[in-house]
C-alpha cells in the first residue's frame, strides 16, 4: 500500500485528458477466446450453475480502452450456446453492494459543488470524515441514539476499522429473508450494545461484518433527510447513467427474482429468493440488484477518472486516491479497502470472501492463487466477492499508469461450489497473462490448473453437505423423548426477533424466525432434542449461507429453560453474546 499510495501521488500531479471511447481492436491476447469459454462453460456445468454473465474492461496507459459483455448458460442442454448481449440480465449482486456504497459516500463527502450549483444536496457530507458517526446521526437525525464502541466513523466502518460484530442473525433469517427496516438498528442492534457494558462489547470490533454498512446507511439518511436508496440514485446510479441498478429487488416486470440452488446431491432447483428491500437493514450491506453493463459502467467511472479526468464532475483523481489507498489491516494477510480486498495475484486472499473459503479453509483448491509470486513485479488487485441464496459474484479491479483492469462475474446459482470464484481466478490469469506475466514460464512454479481445482472442490463440497445431512438423519434417530411443552410463541429479550413452534400433522416440531418486518410466509424449520436440556434447529444446506462454519446462523443450538414441564425461555450463543427468547404468554 506506501508503494501505491506513492503511485498515486505521482498521478495526481499529472495533466488528465479527455475520455476516449471504447473500442474493441485485436491485441496479442483477446479478452475472451474459445478456450477460455470452454474453461467457463466446464465451470459452469461442474457447478451446475444456470446462468453467468461476465463483464471485462481494460486498458494499456493512454490506449482506448478494450470492454466485453458475454453472458453464458450453463444447461446442459446449452451447454455451448454462447451469447454476447448488453449484459442487461439483473442479478442479486449481494456483498459488492459495499463498493458501489462506499464509492457514493467518497463522492458526497468529497466532491466539490460546481460554482453555478443553485443548492448543494452534499453539503452536510463535507469534511465528516473524522466525525464520529454517532454524533451525525444525533445532530442530523430524527432520534439520539448512543456511543458506539470506539466511536467509530463513516470512513472507519467502510474499511471496518472499527464496527460492530457481524449480526446477520438480527438482520436476517436463517434462510437469508431480511426481517429487519434501517429504521429499527436503533433499538435492535445500537441500544442493546451501549446497555451491554463487557468489557468484550465497550471495546470496538475491528472485522468484516455487514452491520458496519447497515449503520452507514442510517447516517446517510440522517443527513440525507431523505432514503438511502435516493441518496444512492443521486450520488452515484443518476450520474452514471446505472438504470438497471436498485436498493432492493426491483419492480420491473422482467424481473421475477427466481434464482438457482444446488443441493448435497449436485441437483439444481429453482426457487424464489429471500426479496431483499429497499428500506431493510440489509439494504447497504448486500441489497443492490444490478447488471454486469451497469457495474461496467462504475467500474469504467473509477478508471476513466484514474486515466482521463472527471466523469462526474468535481470528484477529481484526488478524490479517488482518497478511496484507493483507505485501508484496513486486520490481521497480517487482509486489507480492507472501500473497493474490497487489496491484495496480489500471488496471494491466497483471492478467493478468501467466497464460499468456498468459508466451507474449506485450508484446502488447495480453495487456496491456490492465480500466479505464482513475481516477486516485485507481483500484480495487485482490489478483490471482492458477495453470496446469497441463488447468487454468487465476484469482482477484481486494478487501477495503474500502464495497465488497468476490472472483472465483474455475476451468477444466478448458490450451493456447494462457488462458480463466480473460480471463473473469477480464471480470467485474473488471462489478465495477469495479457499484462506479460510469467504465468506458464518453465522457470516459475507453475499455477493450479482450474478445472482440477473445481473437479476436487466439488468432489468434497458435495462429499461434506452429505455427511452434515447424514448426521442430521442420525441425529433425529437419536432424539430423546421429551414430554415438555415446548410449542408456542417465544421473543427476543431487547430486541424484536420472534419464534414460533409448532407441531404439524407429520409429527414433526417446526420453528419459524420472524422480526419487525412481519415476513408474510415464513419458512418453516424442522427443530428437535438433542438432549434433555438443548434443541436444535435443522436449516438445509442449500437454503443459506450463513450455517457455514464461523457465520451468524452456524450455532442452531438453543438451551431451554422451563417450569413444570413447560419451557419458558430459549438461548442461543452467538458471537456477539446470547440472545434469549422469553415464552409469550397466550393472550398477548
Amino acid at each position: 500500500m506506501k508503494k501505491l499510495r506513492e503511485r498515486l501521488q505521482r498521478k495526481s500531479s499529472q495533466k488528465q485528458t479527455a475520455v476516449p471511447q471504447d473500442v474493441h481492436v485485436p491485441t496479442t491476447l483477446p479478452i475472451f477466446d474459445s478456450e477460455l469459454e470452454e474453461d467457463i462453460k466446464y465451470i459452469l456445468r461442474q457447478c451446475a450453475t444456470k446462468t453467468a454473465t461476465i463483464s471485462v474492461r481494460r486498458q494499456i496507459k493512454k490506449e482506448p480502452p478494450e470492454h466485453q459483455l458475454m453472458t453464458i448458460l450453463g444447461n446442459e442442454d446449452l451447454v455451448r450456446q454462447r451469447t454476447t448481449t448488453d449484459g442487461d440480465h439483473v442479478y442479486h449482486i449481494a456483498s459488492i453492494t459495499k463498493i458501489l456504497v462506499a464509492t457514493a459516500v467518497f463522492i458526497a463527502v468529497e466532491k466539490r459543488p460546481s460554482e453555478d450549483t443553485f443548492e448543494d444536496c452534499f453539503e452536510r457530507f463535507r469534511h465528516t470524515q473524522d466525525e464520529p458517526l454517532t454524533r451525525l446521526v444525533n445532530e442530523y437525525g430524527a432520534r439520539r441514539i448512543s456511543a458506539l464502541p470506539g466511536k467509530p466513523t463513516i470512513y472507519d466502518l467502510l474499511v471496518h476499522r472499527k464496527g460492530i460484530v457481524s449480526s446477520n442473525h438480527r438482520l436476517l433469517t436463517p434462510t437469508g429473508h431480511p426481517i429487519m427496516a434501517l429504521t429499527n438498528l436503533g433499538d435492535e442492534v445500537i441500544s442493546r450494545i451501549s446497555s451491554n457494558t463487557s468489557e468484550d462489547t465497550v471495546k470496538p470490533w475491528a472485522g468484516y461484518s455487514n452491520i458496519n454498512y447497515a449503520l452507514v446507511a442510517m447516517a446517510i439518511e440522517a443527513m440525507w433527510s431523505g432514503s438511502f436508496e435516493s441518496f444512492m440514485e443521486e450520488a452515484l446510479f443518476l450520474p452514471l447513467g446505472m438504470r438497471n441498478t436498485t436498493i432492493g429487488v426491483p419492480t420491473d416486470e422482467r424481473t421475477d427474482n427466481i434464482g438457482r440452488v444446488v443441493d448435497a446431491r449436485g441437483i439444481p432447483r429453482d426457487i424464489r429468493r429471500p426479496q431483499y428491500r429497499s428500506d431493510g437493514a440489509e439494504a447497504a450491506a448486500f441489497g443492490i440488484y444490478s447488471t454486469a453493463h451497469d457495474l461496467d459502467i462504475f467500474f469504467k467511472f473509477i478508471i476513466d477518472t484514474f486515466h482521463w479526468g472527471e466523469p462526474i464532475p468535481g470528484f477529481r483523481l484526488t478524490d479517488l486516491n482518497k478511496a484507493l489507498i483507505k485501508s484496513h489491516i486486520p490481521e497480517e494477510t487482509l486489507q480492507f479497502t472501500p473497493f474490497g480486498l487489496y491484495t496480489n495475484l500471488s496471494s491466497s486472499v483471492i478467493g478468501a470472501i467466497s464460499t468456498n473459503r468459508a466451507l474449506f479453509p485450508e484446502e488447495d483448491f480453495s487456496n491456490y492463487t492465480v500466479m505464482p509470486s513475481q516477486g516485485e513485479k507481483d500484480i495487485s488487485v482490489y478483490y471482492m466477492a458477495g453470496s446469497a441464496i441463488g447468487s454468487s459474484c465476484a469482482t477484481a479491479l486494478r487501477v495503474h499508469e500502464e495497465y488497468s483492469f476490472a472483472i465483474a462475474v455475476l451468477t444466478d446459482t448458490s450451493g456447494p461450489v462457488d462458480a463466480a470464484d473460480h471463473i473469477l481466478r480464471l480470467i485474473l490469469r488471462r489478465m495477469a497473462q495479457w499484462m506479460g506475466s510469467e504465468t506458464s514460464s518453465s522457470k516459475r512454479k507453475q499455477p493450479a490448473n482450474v478445472r482440477d481445482m473445481v473437479e476436487k472442490n466439488k468432489s468434497q463440497a458435495l462429499r461434506k453437505w452429505q455427511d452434515l445431512e447424514q448426521k442430521h438423519v442420525q441425529d433425529l434417530e437419536k432424539a430423546p423423548t421429551n414430554q415438555k411443552i415446548i410449542e408456542g410463541v417465544y421473543k427476543g429479550v431487547d430486541f424484536n426477533q420472534r419464534l414460533e413452534i409448532s407441531r404439524e400433522n407429520d409429527g414433526k416440531t417446526y420453528v419459524t424466525v420472524d422480526g419487525p418486518l412481519s415476513l408474510q410466509s415464513p419458512v418453516q424449520l424442522e427443530i428437535y432434542w438433542i438432549d434433555d436440556s438443548n434443541l436444535k434447529i435443522n436449516i438445509p444446506l442449500h437454503l443459506s449461507v450463513d450455517w457455514l462454519d464461523g457465520a451468524d446462523w452456524s450455532q442452531t443450538i438453543f438451551r431451554v429453560e422451563d417450569r413444570e414441564q413447560v419451557v419458558q425461555a430459549l438461548i442461543r450463543s452467538t458471537a456477539s453474546g446470547d440472545d434469549k427468547y422469553l415464552r409469550v404468554p397466550p393472550h398477548v
